[in-house]
Protein backbone atom coordinates (compact mmCIF):
# COMPACT_ATOMS: atom_id res chain seq x y z
CA UNK A 1 0.00 0.00 0.00
CA UNK A 2 1.09 3.58 -0.56
CA UNK A 3 1.84 6.22 2.06
CA UNK A 4 -1.53 7.85 1.35
CA UNK A 5 -3.42 4.56 1.67
CA UNK A 6 -1.68 3.70 4.94
CA UNK A 7 -2.28 7.20 6.27
CA UNK A 8 -5.94 7.05 5.28
CA UNK A 9 -6.32 3.64 6.93
CA UNK A 10 -4.86 4.65 10.28
CA UNK A 11 -6.69 7.98 10.30
CA UNK A 12 -9.95 6.15 9.64
CA UNK A 13 -9.25 3.61 12.35
CA UNK A 14 -8.58 6.42 14.81
CA UNK A 15 -11.52 8.48 13.54
CA UNK A 16 -9.19 11.37 12.62
CA UNK A 17 -9.92 13.95 9.96
CA UNK A 18 -7.36 16.00 8.05
CA UNK A 19 -8.31 18.92 10.29
CA UNK A 20 -7.59 16.85 13.42
CA UNK A 21 -4.22 15.76 12.08
CA UNK A 22 -3.40 19.30 10.99
CA UNK A 23 -4.06 20.61 14.49
CA UNK A 24 -1.85 17.91 16.03
CA UNK A 25 1.03 18.34 13.60
CA UNK A 26 0.93 21.95 12.45
CA UNK A 27 0.91 20.70 8.86
CA UNK A 28 -1.70 22.53 6.75
CA UNK A 29 -4.93 20.61 6.13
CA UNK A 30 -4.55 20.95 2.36
CA UNK A 31 -1.08 19.40 2.55
CA UNK A 32 -2.43 16.46 4.54
CA UNK A 33 -5.25 16.06 2.02
CA UNK A 34 -2.65 15.92 -0.75
CA UNK A 35 -0.90 13.03 1.05
CA UNK A 36 -4.23 11.19 1.27
CA UNK A 37 -4.78 11.22 -2.48
CA UNK A 38 -3.95 8.06 -4.40
CA UNK A 39 -0.60 8.69 -6.04
CA UNK A 40 -0.17 11.81 -3.93
CA UNK A 41 3.18 13.06 -2.71
CA UNK A 42 5.11 11.47 0.11
CA UNK A 43 5.97 14.02 2.80
CA UNK A 44 9.47 15.07 3.70
CA UNK A 45 10.98 13.11 6.58
CA UNK A 46 10.32 15.80 9.20
CA UNK A 47 6.62 15.93 8.30
CA UNK A 48 6.33 12.13 8.15
CA UNK A 49 7.78 11.96 11.68
CA UNK A 50 5.26 14.54 12.96
CA UNK A 51 2.39 12.62 11.35
CA UNK A 52 3.57 9.28 12.74
CA UNK A 53 3.96 10.72 16.25
CA UNK A 54 0.51 12.32 16.14
CA UNK A 55 -1.03 8.99 15.12
CA UNK A 56 0.97 6.87 17.56
CA UNK A 57 2.56 4.85 14.78
CA UNK A 58 5.88 4.73 12.97
CA UNK A 59 7.10 6.26 9.74
CA UNK A 60 7.90 2.68 8.77
CA UNK A 61 4.20 1.78 8.96
CA UNK A 62 3.13 4.87 7.02
CA UNK A 63 5.62 4.12 4.23
CA UNK A 64 5.40 0.32 4.08
CA UNK A 65 2.18 -0.66 5.87
CA UNK A 66 4.22 -2.90 8.20
CA UNK A 67 5.84 -2.42 11.58
CA UNK A 68 8.12 -5.46 11.65
CA UNK A 69 10.61 -3.78 13.93
CA UNK A 70 7.90 -3.43 16.59
CA UNK A 71 6.11 -6.76 16.20
CA UNK A 72 7.55 -8.25 19.40
CA UNK A 73 6.92 -5.20 21.56
CA UNK A 74 3.88 -5.26 23.84
CA UNK A 75 1.19 -2.70 23.24
CA UNK A 76 -1.31 -1.71 20.65
CA UNK A 77 -1.75 -4.14 17.75
CA UNK A 78 -2.79 -2.08 14.75
CA UNK A 79 -3.40 -5.17 12.64
CA UNK A 80 -5.98 -6.49 15.10
CA UNK A 81 -7.59 -3.10 15.36
CA UNK A 82 -7.97 -2.89 11.59
CA UNK A 83 -9.29 -6.45 11.36
CA UNK A 84 -11.96 -5.96 14.02
CA UNK A 85 -12.82 -2.26 13.67
CA UNK A 86 -16.23 -2.84 12.03
CA UNK A 87 -17.11 -5.53 14.57
CA UNK A 88 -16.18 -3.24 17.44
CA UNK A 89 -18.23 -0.40 15.94
CA UNK A 90 -21.24 -2.72 15.54
CA UNK A 91 -20.86 -4.02 19.09
CA UNK A 92 -20.47 -0.52 20.45
CA UNK A 93 -23.69 0.60 18.73
CA UNK A 94 -25.73 -1.98 20.65
CA UNK A 95 -27.48 -1.06 23.88
CA UNK A 96 -25.71 -2.41 26.98
CA UNK A 97 -28.44 -4.99 27.56
CA UNK A 98 -27.60 -6.57 24.21
CA UNK A 99 -23.85 -5.90 24.21
CA UNK A 100 -23.05 -7.35 27.65
CA UNK A 101 -24.16 -10.94 26.92
CA UNK A 102 -22.13 -10.92 23.70
CA UNK A 103 -19.04 -9.69 25.55
CA UNK A 104 -19.49 -12.36 28.22
CA UNK A 105 -19.83 -15.04 25.55
CA UNK A 106 -16.62 -13.88 23.84
CA UNK A 107 -14.66 -13.85 27.12
CA UNK A 108 -15.99 -17.28 28.11
CA UNK A 109 -15.10 -18.81 24.75
CA UNK A 110 -11.64 -17.25 24.88
CA UNK A 111 -10.99 -18.70 28.35
CA UNK A 112 -12.16 -22.17 27.30
CA UNK A 113 -9.92 -22.16 24.24
CA UNK A 114 -6.97 -20.87 26.28
CA UNK A 115 -7.45 -23.67 28.83
CA UNK A 116 -7.30 -26.30 26.05
CA UNK A 117 -4.03 -24.88 24.72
Amino acid sequence: MSFGENLKEIMGAMNFTAVDLSKRTGIPKDTINSYLKTGGPIPAADKAVKIAQALGTSVEFLVTGFEDSQKDQPGYDLGKMRRYAKTIDALDSLPPTSRTPIEVMIYDMSEKISEKN
